[in-house]
């Protein structure tokens, strides 16, 4: 898989597979290499616009009706919700924007930022988060340099800021750039995506957006796991919110990281190991499998190896439990308030479900592999490593 469409497929699926398992997403199983993921189960909403034609051509229309009046407006929020509902337009991920869908977001931004508070640096965040990635098509690419300096300066100590950096610095061919910025993670104090400072709005953005009501094909691919036979449209606002998040990037930063993984001496990983312990501390699954997965083959044989490798195992069941359980995750808006990881794991905790068997293991083989040894399977088509 090339990093080009692996980025986009991360982009598709960490989306929505990091706000719910309503849909029985599994995007944790194989993310040893979070960057592929193939053999993840996906549902709503990817398969609507097959599996639920006639839902999916009303919600477009009523969506697309809703950016139009937003457009309208000229307060922050309003600019705001044109860039958080954007993503829900088919298409979005996976085709080159038409260009009055790109003036639009830019217009929106640069409105939402002149309207902003001083100290509110959210419409920069949704900037660098969109433009610091290296897109499959050309005409998406934005430049996310001024919102990335503005990110620096308003939060300087979020590893997931320098990241970005490290991402828009690859983008450009810029190496030195790439290094500088990944040694300045290293020295951050936490990993923060902002995924429920991203969700809560979005959700309140959707219950101002009229969805149609979900006809009998719509129920099916919502209820995907055969357990919501009462699915509604809050459910499918909540799944929506998930697929509209923007998820800043960090494969940069793992390519360069399992690079270093073999050179015990190099200041690369140790700067690796201080950031990915971060990732792995986070308080959202996908940041918590980013940074176990590194740990775990960067540790690999340390005394403290075996402890990380433990902590991934665990991470892979709690994950498995709550894609199979679909109504531990119903209600995320305390987990958007309070943190993904933390709530969820007190459900499962609550529901006896939190540590897995002395012998289990994932079904994926990547996954398998990392836990088992800390040593990546190598890549079927060269032999090496994957990266």
């Amino acid at each position: 898989m090339t990093h080009k469409s692996g980025l986009r497929r991360t982009a598709l699926i960490a989306g929505l597979c990091l706000a719910t398992s309503l849909v029985g997403c599994t995007p944790f199983e194989p993310a040893a290499t979070p960057e592929e993921t193939d053999s993840a189960q996906l549902s709503f909403p990817l398969s609507l616009p097959e599996a639920a034609p006639q839902w999916n051509r009303a919600y477009q229309h009523a969506l697309r009706d809703r950016l139009k009046t937003l457009a309208q407006r000229d307060d922050a929020t309003s600019q705001l919700d044109i860039v958080r509902l954007q993503p829900l337009l088919d298409g979005y991920y996976t085709a080159a924007l038409p260009t009055d869908l790109r003036r639009e977001r830019a217009r929106a931004l640069g409105r939402a930022q002149a309207l902003a508070d001083p100290d509110d640096d959210t419409a920069f965040w949704y900037e660098a988060a969109i433009c610091a990635r290296v897109e499959s098509f050309a005409e998406n690419r934005c430049d996310p340099d001024s919102a990335l300096a503005h990110l620096q300066r308003s939060d300087p100590e979020n590893a997931a800021v320098w990241l970005m950096m490290a991402e828009a610095a690859s983008a450009r061919g810029d190496r030195a750039g790439v290094d500088a910025a990944l040694s300045q993670a290293a020295k951050a104090r936490r990993y923060d995506i902002r995924y429920g400072a991203s969700a809560i709005p979005t959700m309140r953005a959707l219950e101002r957006l009229d969805l149609p009501a979900l006809d009998a094909q719509a129920l099916t691919v919502l209820d995907s796991s055969g357990q919501l036979a009462d699915a509604n449209l809050k459910d499918a606002r909540t799944a929506l919110a998930g697929w509209a998040f923007v998820l800043p990037s960090p494969l940069v930063f793992q390519r360069s990281c399992r690079a270093a993984a073999a050179d015990t001496a190099a200041q690369r990983r140790t700067d690796c190991i201080a950031t990915a312990t971060l990732l792995a501390d986070s308080d959202t699954l996908i940041g918590r499998m980013f940074g176990l997965a590194l740990m775990a083959e960067l540790t690999a044989n340390t005394a403290g190896g075996a402890a990380w490798r433990e902590r991934m195992r665990i991470l892979h069941w709690q994950s498995a439990q709550i894609s199979a359980h679909p109504a531990l995750s119903r209600d995320l808006e305390r987990a958007w308030r309070e943190g993904e990881v933390v709530t969820l794991v007190a459900r499962l905790k609550h529901a006896g479900l939190d540590r897995p068997p002395s012998d289990w293991l994932p079904e994926n083989p990547r996954a398998r592999a990392l836990i088992l040894s800390g040593i990546p399977l190598p890549d079927t088509a060269t032999g090496q490593p994957e990266t």
